[in-house]
């Protein structure tokens, strides 16, 4: 309560109105980009077509690994709360490292499978 109110003082009020709730998107950010990243991976794994139980399976344990670790976050902040947003940003930076080969990824297929598309157009329209 004393650190608390301290900021409030330091800060003052409003800027603790706009950091609180970016706080919180920046939390919650790496933890919802490695999970839907991972889950759409496995949704077009081709192996797993048509098996929404193994698929299930697979996202509820994914959400669990993310709550024990929102728990440990949890603790991190409470016991080094100084280091609060520094703990935040390292947290995006490891999201966005293993989410950008997938989206390179991503994007490479969209871009191929266009091309494909625009060369049936052609070949259609000669």
């Amino acid at each position: 309560d004393v650190y608390k109110r301290q900021n409030a003082e330091y800060m003052g009020i409003s800027l603790l109105y706009f950091l609180v709730p970016l706080s919180g998107m920046m939390v919650n950010t790496p933890y919802n980009q490695i999970g839907s990243a991972i889950a759409s991976d496995i949704a077009k794994n081709k192996d797993l077509v048509g098996e929404a139980q193994a698929i299930s399976t697979v996202i509820a344990i994914i959400q669990g690994v993310g709550g024990i670790f929102a728990a440990a976050y949890q603790q991190v902040s409470a016991r080094f709360p100084n280091q609060f947003f520094l703990f935040i940003s390292i947290l995006i930076s490891v999201a966005a490292i293993l989410v950008i080969p997938l989206a390179w990824r991503d994007l490479k297929e969209r871009i191929t499978s266009l091309k494909r598309k625009s060369q049936e157009e052609e070949i259609e329209n000669a």
